[in-house]
């Protein structure tokens, strides 16, 4: 398996399955003591939106769920086939992961800097670490694929 493959495979199944767990639970992921729910809610340490409702955030894992996850494993399938399709698939893939976590992470910042809304706890860990190391994922891996 290449590691182009492996990139899709596991950001299929991260999409589908971690952030599938919260489009579905969200509501009461804060009562929950599944792995899934804590680590929901040791993420939401650096984003706190994902634990208060927040329609935006909801629908952003929504589309995630729905749409990157299922394209990320067709787009591992047209890879493995050769299909002349896995290159206009890896292309759209890289592209709407990068501009959804763009669009993710400058709505946090905007609040930050223009209305001086901190999502994260105040310790610089959770905002440079947790929201912007593990998000930077989102961007580095797509645009290597």
């Amino acid at each position: 398996m290449s590691g182009r493959n492996r990139s899709h495979c596991l950001g299929g199944t991260l999409h589908v399955f971690f952030e599938g767990y919260f489009v579905l639970n969200n509501s009461t992921i804060g009562s929950k003591q599944t792995l899934f729910a804590q680590l929901w809610k040791e993420y939401a340490l650096s984003d706190s939106r994902y634990l208060s409702g927040d329609l935006v955030v909801l629908c952003a894992e929504a589309l995630t769920l729905l749409l990157w996850g299922p394209l990320s494993y067709l787009t591992a399938m047209a890879i493995v086939r050769s299909s002349p399709w896995r290159h206009p698939l890896q292309i759209i893939v890289s592209m709407g992961q990068c501009l959804g976590d763009l669009l993710y992470m400058s709505t946090s910042l905007v609040d930050l800097y223009a209305r001086h809304n901190l999502y994260s706890r105040p310790e610089p860990y959770y905002l440079w670490f947790y929201f912007f190391s593990l998000n930077a994922i989102w961007l580095v891996v797509p645009s290597s694929a």
